[in-house]
């Protein structure tokens, strides 16, 4: 299985249940999270995005069905997220044929077998694992090796469900390159060596921890994680100066910034962050004249000077 611990949601109001759930999986080696109704369910998995979810049949708000038909519409976790039932008693074949219809990739039902449950989650995780890496070429820039849109899209969920979890900052922050000329923007040769000075500039203003992304022929987005808004200025600021005292080869760049303090309580989704910063950039970007820095609704940052 993947070398870090896999993330099960646990969709039950049934105390015990929980309970003996967690005494299950604790110890092999999985983090477990929980959800007591239908709602809460679906937000909680919208969010922290688990690797498996084992929901109860039955709930104080609704079926374990409707969840289950819900989470794997594609609308709120990826097709390969394993979806298990937990029936509160035998299971016959009527039900197990609903739950499949369901989306459901299993139905299990009492007396509970822990160590089958364990060898059945393992091969599940194990496919799911294989399929998430095969995924990772068609999410990467083929030029550069950055992630691309859906790439960046895929690690913005995955670094909001941490943000939400710990209840952390986020931020996410757009660098376009300035035009070689009123109107132009650089062509390749010339424009992929400008665009690689510039990556490389931008690399040393950045943590290991944060991630780089290409959209476009100019413009690269960093996800910064643990970052609130006071960070992602820094990051911009560093980013920005450092292009203006580099080689004559290295554009200068605008930056458009969008960052939340407590990703849990900021009411926003994971693509938020990247349209926002989109927005801001583009705002920058009004003439010449105006200062390259902007947060998203807020007025153009002042670069300090070098």
């Amino acid at each position: 299985m993947n070398s870090r611990s896999p993330l099960i949601l646990i969709v039950s109001n049934r105390q015990w249940s929980v309970r003996s759930l967690e005494s299950i999986l604790a110890p092999s080696g999985f983090s477990v999270i929980t959800a007591s109704s239908a709602e809460k369910a679906l937000e909680r998995a919208r969010t922290v995005q688990p690797d498996v979810v084992l929901v109860d049949a039955e709930l104080p708000d609704g079926s374990g069905l409707d969840v289950c038909r819900a989470l794997s519409s594609g609308a709120i976790l990826g097709p390969g997220t394993p979806i298990l039932i937990n029936a509160q008693g035998p299971v016959t074949r009527r039900e197990r044929l609903e739950a499949l219809r369901a989306g459901a990739w299993e139905l299990l039902g009492l007396p509970l077998d822990g160590e089958e449950l364990l060898l059945r989650l393992r091969t599940l995780l194990g496919a799911k694992f294989h399929a998430d890496e095969c995924r990772e070429e068609s999410i990467l820039d083929t030029a550069t090796g950055l992630y691309n849109l859906r790439g960046l899209m895929r690690r913005a969920a995955e670094m909001a469900a941490e943000a939400s979890r710990y209840g952390r900052p986020l931020a996410c922050v757009v660098f376009a390159l300035e035009p070689v000329a009123d109107g132009e923007q650089p062509s390749a040769p010339d424009g992929e060596a400008a665009f690689a000075d510039a990556l490389r500039v931008l690399r040393d203003c950045i943590r290991d921890s944060d991630v780089i992304g290409r959209m476009g022929p100019s413009e690269m987005i960093v996800l910064a994680p643990a970052t609130d808004p006071d960070g992602a200025l820094a990051i911009a600021r560093r980013a920005i100066a450092a292009a203006r005292s580099a080689a004559a080869t290295v554009p200068r760049m605008r930056a458009g910034l969008y960052a939340v303090r407590n990703f849990r309580d900021a009411g926003v989704e994971p693509v938020d962050l990247l349209v926002r910063a989109i927005i801001a950039l583009r705002k920058s970007q009004g003439g010449r004249g105006e200062e390259p820095i902007r947060f998203f609704n807020l007025s153009p940052v002042p670069v300090q000077p070098t």
